[in-house]
């Protein structure tokens, strides 16, 4: 059998001008929230620079439904001024 993860050490990621959207989203919403933000950008036309990543803070049942409080980001070619709901983190390290 294939391992599908590797342990890497003593790596460094860096990412420049990384577009943003944090939020606690019901588990099945999850891709509906994705692509509003991935359309954001492509409205602006920004251009992807690298692989999308994504963070889960927390994972909540709440009323039988779980909700995730997730974060996308996203490396583009250029700062982002004032969107609705994304902003920008000039580094990621």
């Amino acid at each position: 059998m294939t391992d599908l993860y590797t342990i890497e050490t003593n790596q460094i990621l860096d990412f420049k001008n990384l577009a943003h959207f944090r939020a606690k989203v019901k588990k099945s919403l999850i891709h509906e929230e994705l692509n509003k933000f991935l359309s954001y950008l492509q409205l602006y036309n920004y251009t992807v620079m690298g692989p999308l990543l994504n963070v889960i803070y927390s994972n909540n049942m709440v009323d039988g439904e779980t909700i995730l409080d997730i974060e996308y980001l996203l490396p583009v070619d250029r700062s982002i001024g004032l969107l609705k709901s994304i902003s920008v983190s000039l580094s990621f390290l």
